[in-house]
């Protein structure tokens, strides 16, 4: 599925319905900008060069792995509009429509958008304002979904956390 053209005003839409070949969570169909993918890869990578240390070895990358696993799958699709995920405008007033979830001890901030009407969640990762001010990921909702829904994007998506259907 990728995302339709507004006839009328030549926007992306988002996809109208989950389907098999999206990951959806609570009727959330979830997407990841390659800002995420490319965090997630190399977190996933680290996590993964702990893990060959041996059970005694200190694993920092792979708590914070789970972290943001829970974040991305649990929490935030059970109510990405929830007060807790609103940053109140410390980010500036002209991008109050990103929301964040918090993990670390506060240190780590997985942003995100979404909309309501599709029910689709796109995850961004670490956004400062810097990045946004710079395009990327790209603060206007089309361009947003439209790097979510490529190909690649989804691949990459479906390699690191497999087909999650979920229901809460």
């Amino acid at each position: 599925m990728t995302p339709r053209k507004d006839r009328r005003q030549g926007k992306t839409k988002p996809p109208t319905t989950p389907s098999d070949e999206w990951m959806t969570v609570n009727g959330w169909t979830i997407l990841a900008h390659p800002v995420f993918l490319d965090a997630m890869e190399r977190l996933v990578e680290a996590s993964r060069t702990e893990q060959a240390k041996g059970k005694d070895a200190p694993r920092p990358n792979t708590k914070l792995l789970g972290h943001i696993v829970d974040l991305a799958f649990e929490k935030i699709p059970a109510d990405p509009g929830g007060t807790q995920f609103r940053h109140g405008g410390t980010l500036g007033e002209a991008i109050r429509h990103w929301f964040r979830a918090k993990t670390g001890a506060a240190r780590y901030r997985l942003f995100y958008r979404f909309h309501s009407r599709s029910k689709v969640i796109v995850l961004s990762w670490i956004v400062f304002a810097g990045m946004l001010e710079d395009g990327n990921p790209p603060d206007d909702w089309s361009q947003l979904l439209a790097s979510a829904c490529s190909k690649a994007a989804k691949e990459r998506l479906r390699s690191l956390f497999g087909g999650r259907t979920k229901t809460l």
